[in-house]
């Protein structure tokens, strides 16, 4: 009876399935005829390899044939309902998002500037500095900018929940504008 084994198995072990069972078939051929103990390898390494008797009349020595099967064990990929294929589009959406988003400015760059406009805003109106009224445009510049990006994504995500179920497979996103 041909040795199943899972792939995950093979996939598991610390050497090369095929490459060791090839090496102790070739042990056992080779000591069929020398008198020494039989070679030893791993069971699993064992049972891949079939011992074929032949009747003595014939006289033959016993062979050993590779006899195993690798059964493919991977588990099949998920199928993914609607609702699942859109949260994917929306994520792929907002990930394009957020690479458009550090073109315009870095995440780091973005909290520290936004740090600076909390600062400001403490200030009485009367007490800004030039310097303070030079971050203020600069925050209002970058957040036209982001607003943009922003819209984009929220259309593009209302075209993902408008779509019929058999288009989302074929949905292209809308290239991010250059902001």
């Amino acid at each position: 009876m041909t040795f199943q084994i899972s792939k995950s198995q093979v996939d598991g072990l610390p050497y090369n399935f095929t490459d060791e069972v090839e090496k102790y078939q070739q042990a056992m051929l080779a000591h069929r005829f020398s008198g020494d103990a039989a070679p030893v390898a791993p069971g699993i390494i064992e049972a891949a390899v079939r011992r074929v008797q032949h009747p003595i009349e014939d006289g033959k020595p016993d062979d050993f044939v590779i006899d195993f099967e690798i059964v493919d064990d991977t588990p099949p990929e998920p199928v993914l309902t609607s609702a699942d294929r859109r949260t994917k589009l929306m994520f792929q959406v907002q990930a394009a998002q957020a690479d458009a988003a550090a073109k315009v400015i870095s995440p780091a760059r973005a909290r520290l500037l936004s740090m600076d406009v909390s600062r400001i805003y403490t200030k009485a109106v009367e007490a800004r500095t030039p310097a303070d009224d030079a971050v203020m445009a600069q925050h209002a510049a970058v957040q036209a900018r982001l607003n943009a990006l922003t819209y984009h994504t929220a259309t593009l995500e209302v075209e993902i929940e408008d779509l019929a179920d058999d288009k989302l497979d074929s949905w292209q996103m809308t290239p991010f504008p250059a902001v």
